[in-house]
């Protein structure tokens, strides 16, 4: 077991963990080889992400919004591709705030996301039936006040 672990959040929602290793455990990561470090470092995610399946595969039904002109439509194309991975991350969170939440401004600085990007993979959500207001209000910087944004479900309490 490790001697200590360190766990630095980032402001964009993404960590650092660091482990300090024992003499012994640090003699036989050495001695692993590059694959089987990558497969113990794989497992480890595994052991965090036992949901991330399940929220994926309710994410992906997560519709993009498409304007009518051609500009929307040829943008919405180009960003479908990431548009489930953006949700993800807004749900998670979204999730991990329990019943604080998150205004779409608070989302936007905490994971360094426009809010062109931020809104409409939140309102999709929404529309899953995964994210709702929570009935709270806080100032945003410009002082008005806006929606605090709860996760109400679990991929897998709706089925999916």
């Amino acid at each position: 077991m490790p001697d200590k672990t360190v766990t630095q959040d980032k402001f964009n929602g993404t960590c650092d963990i660091t482990m300090t290793l024992s003499v012994e455990e640090t003699r036989l990561w050495r001695n692993m080889s590059s694959a089987s470090r990558q497969a113990l470092v794989g497992k480890f995610t595994e052991l965090l992400g036992a949901e991330l399946p399940e929220i994926q595969a309710a994410l992906s039904q997560a519709i993009i919004p498409v304007g009518a002109d051609e500009a929307s439509k040829a943008a919405a194309k180009k960003a479908k591709p990431k548009f489930a991975g953006k949700a993800k991350t807004i749900y998670e969170a979204i999730a991990n705030t329990t019943s604080i939440g998150l205004t779409d401004e608070e989302g936007q600085e905490l994971l360094v996301m426009s809010g062109n990007s931020y809104r409409p993979a939140r309102r999709a959500l929404v529309k899953l039936g995964l994210v709702d207001k929570s009935g709270e209000f806080r100032q945003t910087r410009a002082g008005n006040r806006a929606n605090a944004w709860v996760a109400i479900a679990k991929p897998s309490d709706l089925g999916v």
